[in-house]
Parts: C-alpha cells; sequence; structure tokens
C-alpha cells in the first residue's frame, strides 16, 4: 500500500469513527430522552393513584381516571403539555393505530392518541375503528374514516361492520353486501352480529351464521341460536337444545331441555325429567349429577377456569383447562371459599 492509500485509508477511518461516535450520541440522548418520559408518566400516576382511581391503557401515554362526575382520559405527552378530557360518560376501545372513541353528554366523537379531538361529539351513536373506518349515526347510520370524512351517507337504518371494510347495510328492511362501493341484495329476515367476522341471520323463520361476504358458515336451521360463539354454540332443533361444533356443524351433546352458557365453550344442561345439570365443557362432560354449578372466577386455587358442580354431600371442582375433577366435602368448599 503506497502513501496515497495510506491517507486515504486514515481519513476514511477517522470519518467511520466520527460517524460512529455521532450515532452513539444520539443513541444515547433517545435514551435518556425516553427514560426521562417514562419516569415523569409513572410519577405523574402515582400522584394520582394516591389521591383518585386510575387505570392504565393499551397507549403507555393514555390513562382513565374515574371520578365522581364521570371518566378523564389523560394523555400525559413527551414535548407539549398534558391533556386531561373531562366528564366523559363512556370511552371505547384503546388501540395503538386508532381514534378513541368517547362519549360525552350523550354524544360520540373521536380523539388522536396526543388528545387532540379530530372528529367532534356530535354522533348519537358510534363504533370503534376497524381497518380505519366506523358505524356512526346522526338521524340515520353512516360510515367515515379516521378523519371524519363521509365514506357513506348517513341513509341506513343499520350497517353492520366487518373486517375488510366490509358492510352490511340495512334498508327499508332489506340487507345488502357491500364492499363500500357497491351493494348486493341478500335474502334475509333478520341479521344479529357476532363479532367482526360473522353475523346470525335469520330466514324463513330459521336461524344460521354467515360472514361478511354472504358465504354460510351454517345453515338457517335452528330455532334459536346463542348469541356468543366460539368454536361451539347452543342450538334448538324441534324443541331441544343441543351444542353443536361452528367447524363443520356436528352435534356434539345429546339433547337436553336447557342449555346455559357458562363461558367460552362452557355450558350446563338438563333436562325436565332428572331435574339435575351436567356440565359440558371442550375437555371433558359430565352426567346431570349436579344440583347446582358455579364459576368460581379464581376465589379459590387462584385458577380462570375452575367451576364447582354442588352434589348433595359432596363438591366437584371441575378444572376444565386441565381436564380435572377433584371431590371435596361440603364443609371444606365453605371453608376454601370463606378464605
Amino acid at each position: 500500500m503506497n502513501s496515497l492509500s495510506r491517507k486515504k485509508f486514515k481519513k476514511r477511518s477517522k470519518i467511520k469513527k466520527y460517524l460512529l461516535l455521532i450515532l452513539i450520541l444520539i443513541i444515547g440522548v433517545v435514551w435518556a430522552e425516553e427514560k426521562r418520559y417514562k419516569a415523569k408518566i409513572e410519577m405523574i400516576f402515582s400522584s394520582i393513584k394516591e389521591k383518585e382511581k386510575i387505570e392504565k391503557t393499551n397507549l403507555k401515554n393514555l390513562f382513565i381516571i374515574c371520578k365522581k362526575d364521570g371518566l378523564s382520559l389523560l394523555f400525559i405527552n413527551k414535548y407539549t403539555d398534558n391533556i386531561e378530557i373531562n366528564g366523559l360518560s363512556g370511552i371505547g376501545n384503546i388501540k395503538y393505530n386508532a381514534p378513541i372513541r368517547v362519549m360525552k353528554n350523550k354524544k360520540f366523537g373521536f380523539y388522536d392518541r396526543k388528545g387532540k379531538l379530530i372528529i367532534p361529539i356530535e354522533y348519537e351513536k358510534a363504533s370503534d375503528f376497524i381497518d380505519g373506518i366506523a358505524v356512526v349515526k346522526k338521524g340515520s347510520y353512516g360510515v367515515i374514516d379516521e378523519f371524519g370524512k363521509e365514506i357513506l351517507p348517513n341513509k341506513y337504518d343499520n350497517i353492520f361492520l366487518g373486517i375488510n371494510r366490509k358492510v352490511i347495510l340495512e334498508k327499508d328492511g332489506k340487507y345488502y353486501l357491500s364492499d363500500l362501493k357497491k351493494g348486493e341484495e341478500i335474502e334475509v329476515n333478520y341479521i344479529y352480529q357476532l363479532d367482526d367476522k360473522k353475523v346470525i341471520f335469520e330466514k324463513n323463520g330459521f336461524l344460521g351464521v354467515m360472514d361478511f361476504l354472504g358465504k354460510i358458515l351454517i345453515p338457517n336451521e335452528y330455532e334459536e341460536m346463542s348469541r356468543y360463539i366460539d368454536k361451539t354454540f347452543i342450538g334448538k332443533k324441534n324443541g331441544k337444545y343441543s351444542v353443536y361444533s361452528l367447524e363443520n356443524n356436528k352435534k356434539l351433546t345429546k339433547n337436553y331441555d336447557y342449555i346455559e352458557q357458562l363461558n367460552k365453550n362452557v355450558y350446563i344442561a338438563g333436562t325436565n325429567e332428572k331435574g339435575k345439570y351436567a356440565f359440558l365443557s371442550a375437555n371433558f362432560s359430565t352426567e346431570e349429577i349436579y344440583e347446582n354449578i358455579l364459576k368460581l372466577d379464581g376465589t379459590f386455587l387462584k385458577e380462570i377456569c375452575v367451576y364447582a358442580g354442588l352434589k348433595e354431600d359432596s363438591v366437584d371442582i371441575l378444572e376444565e383447562d386441565k381436564g380435572i375433577i377433584t371431590q371435596i366435602s361440603k364443609e371444606e368448599f365453605k371453608s376454601k371459599m370463606i378464605k
């Protein structure tokens, strides 16, 4: 390597060192700034917690304060003044990348994640945003985007909002599948939205399930259906109730005179003839042997999916998630409940 090449090499090495040093300094400043911001948030949160009930949200800088005159949203901003929105009677789901729905004086509007009102509080009803759109009601129902721009005019009797900007429109007793550009009429008598992927529909007096593309997931062959459906659902046929699979519409249990849903895919059921309850779940089921079945919600054993099947002289602890049944005496059960 000649002297000229060595000089160029040294110069490039110095430049790289300077650039690396600048990068380290920038990272250090950013880290220190973030650390100060976290400390500021924690200090404000702790000071409020001593006086009022305050709850954390999915956004690190946003808190809900429960006051005597209603709810408040507190935005702790890094570079600008903190913002507190008072007098709210309702707050929607708080997501990282969507406007925040609020209710005040029986009207709905939206704030951004820094506390700026971006959509006026003027709607009679409003949904949370899904895929950048929300259903709002002002006289009739319409659809807006995250800037408040009208996507569908307020002229519909109802609008059901699904994922990927799919909606079902109701107008003058008729229903339409829509991609927000055009509507295709579907011949059903009634629709009830289950979630952002599927709805219960009624046709010819019987109920079924379809998605927002109009695909039939469960044929309309039920007299009644449960309104909370995960992998299974309660269906009534010929006056009798059973649990069915959402995946293939397969009947999973025998017929009962009544079924009640306790939790996701967990039920109690019985017949008039026996007058007792059976426990039904994805992991195990029992015969009709219980006088009552209670959901314990972690009252003891510190488990979420724990139930108590009460018999005449004993209690079965039903650990649904583990598929375990443990029998204890009524006295032991009472003592654990007291603790």
